[in-house]
């Protein structure tokens, strides 16, 4: 009897794994065929912020030879400028913040 049990499930199994996969209930949904609606920038107004100058060193010049030397201090350095450039590769101006600042200039030595 126990044989008789075995043989059933095995037939079973087999019967169940010759049936073909899964088949989905409906079919994939299709693309749309309209295009998707992106918004698109060609002007943009933007604030531009110039960098701004590095501080200056007051220093005076100590010699053995001149006691009333005078200063030599260096001078701070430029600040950043904010340069665009125009690109074929862009699409939109959204990307671009509305505030753009250059970077500050060195420190005088």
């Amino acid at each position: 009897m126990l044989q008789r049990l075995s043989n059933v499930s095995v037939k079973l199994i087999r019967y169940c794994s010759s049936k073909p996969s899964a088949v989905p209930l409906r079919s994939k949904k299709p693309k749309s065929k309209s295009a998707t609606v992106r918004s698109f920038d060609d002007m943009k107004p933007v604030r531009v912020i110039g960098g701004k100058g590095g501080d200056g060193c007051v220093s005076f010049l100590q010699l053995y030879a001149n006691d009333k030397a005078g200063p030599d201090g260096g001078d701070g350095g430029n600040g950043g400028h904010v340069i665009f450039l125009a690109s074929r590769n862009v699409a939109s101006l959204n990307h671009i913040t509305p505030e753009l600042k250059g970077l500050p200039g060195e420190k005088g030595y």
